[in-house]
């Protein structure tokens, strides 16, 4: 798939086809693309396209390649960390949803104290939403933390598993 207005694909989507050089060149264009751009002449549905969202989406990119690149986590950890930090109150949906990525990519780095704080904080606000994508990221947030054997995370995956079950 290609992005909506360039002809070289998308990030994302290279990540998940585990593409780790594309995926890195895509997203430096991205990068120059979005520096580039004067938010004063951006387009109407361009405008929630902030350094927030932008970071998000890098973020996001990494924490797919992990399918095929474990490395590719720990640069998902600090793009991720940014930006559920920077995510206002008008973007409580996309913090979700960049939260339960977060929390995920820390049980890949084998830091499940963490994932598991910021997996209760992501299920709390998930639950907040009707957001079929957030749900979504919850249930990839179980599947990660289902190789870690705490009682921490037991129980945070029995209450993302009754959240998903009831959304």
């Amino acid at each position: 798939e290609l992005c909506r207005h360039t002809e070289h694909p998308c990030a994302a989507d290279l990540a998940m086809l585990g593409e780790t050089i594309a995926c890195e060149r895509a997203v430096g264009r991205a990068e120059q693309h979005f520096t580039a751009v004067d938010p004063g002449t951006a387009l109407p549905w361009a405008a929630h396209v902030d350094r927030a969202e932008f970071t998000a989406q890098q973020g996001h990119a990494w924490y797919l390649l992990f399918a095929t690149q474990p490395d590719a986590t720990a640069r998902a950890v600090p793009l991720l960390t940014a930006t559920t930090s920077a995510f206002g109150s008008d973007y409580t949906r996309s913090r979700a949803v960049n939260l339960a990525s977060l929390a995920s990519s820390h049980a890949r780095v084998g830091d499940i104290d963490t994932a598991v704080s910021v997996g209760r904080h992501a299920l709390e606000e998930i639950c907040q939403t009707s957001s079929r994508r957030a749900y979504q990221r919850l249930r990839m947030l179980d599947d990660c933390l289902a190789v870690h054997q705490t009682a921490d995370v037991a129980d945070l995956r029995h209450d993302i598993q009754t959240a998903c079950a009831t959304s």
